[in-house]
């Protein structure tokens, strides 16, 4: 083992990603066992009823309310932000000696 510390950090990683991957597991069969239950309780109602007619969705989420992002870069780029964005510039610029 050259790298001990490269090979602990990526033994951690992995093993988050598979507790990440076993939670998703768990969830897609709670998920399954409810989509089953639904439809036996459609065939309850309704035994001529063609399930495989029933088209998927996905609910979206939402980070933003509608035109926010918009208005957020909008505001971001307004010129009271301007100056505070090019006195950062140039400390960067004189900081790389540029």
């Amino acid at each position: 083992m050259a790298y001990p510390h490269i090979i602990s950090a990526l033994s951690t990683k992995l093993s988050q990603i598979q507790g990440e991957i076993e939670l998703h597991h768990k969830a897609i069969k709670e998920l399954e066992i409810k989509s089953k239950a639904l439809k036996q309780s459609l065939l309850i109602f309704d035994e001529s009823f063609d399930i495989s007619m029933i088209k998927t969705k996905c609910k979206q989420t939402r980070y933003f309310k509608p035109r926010e992002l918009k208005a957020l870069i909008i505001n971001a780029l307004k010129p009271k932000h301007r100056a505070y964005f090019k006195s950062n510039r140039r400390f960067c610029d004189t900081s790389k000696g540029l």
